[in-house]
């Protein structure tokens, strides 16, 4: 957790986003080590650049596409039934849980997973695989830029004349006065980014379904 802390506090600034960067371009920080929210965040204030680094962001359509249809066929119930449901938790607190709450545990920047359809595998493809396709106000990305430099992602809960509330990813919520605010941007695009499952091996996509299809909590 402190080191995602650390991780997401370098990629708030142009120099230290910088670092991290060249640190990723290096392998002395392994891609995999980088949550996709973040990566977005870095392009976002190292600038393109960093996309020569990472490499493309935001897949097209039809790639996306491809792909759901490849997994709807690969995860059947035969390597389903070989996941293993704890690493599947601990993929899920690395992968998701910044974001979605499942049995009681996570943030609530993303829509609450419980009680959603997730014993559908299509329904968990389209939503992880093409998360823009359908946006709800509330979950579009919001950039904020302030002018001490510091770069926010995150979505908005509560504004008035002089404060603006951004619920951050991996962060606690965070008070910006609204006269430090240089720069606003509304994206029609999700929060959550394209990418999910680009950097995991085969058995941790298995053991992540597996978990998410769950019917009941793992301790």
């Amino acid at each position: 957790m402190e080191r995602q802390e650390t991780i997401q506090t370098l990629a708030a600034r142009s120099y230290s986003g910088w670092m991290l960067a060249e640190a990723i371009k290096s392998e002395k920080i392994p891609k995999r080590d980088i949550p996709s929210y973040t990566a977005r965040q870095l392009r976002r204030v190292v600038g393109s650049g960093f996309l020569e680094i990472w490499g493309p962001l935001q897949k097209e359509n039809s790639e996306n596409l491809r792909a759901i249809e490849h997994y709807k066929e690969w995860l059947t119930a035969e390597r389903m039934a070989t996941g293993d449901l704890l690493k599947g938790k601990q993929g899920f607190q690395t992968q998701c849980a910044s974001c979605h709450n499942l049995y009681g545990n996570g943030g609530n920047i993303g829509p609450e997973l419980t009680g959603a359809n997730r014993t559908d595998v299509a329904y968990l493809l389209s939503n992880i695989m093409d998360p823009s396709g359908v946006v709800q106000d509330d979950y579009k990305l919001v950039t904020l830029t302030t002018t001490d430099g510091r770069t926010y992602l995150g979505n908005v809960i509560n504004e008035n004349t002089r404060n603006l509330t951004l619920r951050v990813i991996g962060q606690e919520p965070v008070v910006i006065s609204q006269s430090s605010i240089q720069s606003r941007d509304v994206s029609e695009r999700s929060m959550m980014p394209e990418g999910l499952l680009d950097h995991l091996s085969e058995n941790e996509i298995i053991d992540l379904f597996s978990y998410l299809m769950s019917k009941h909590d793992i301790d």
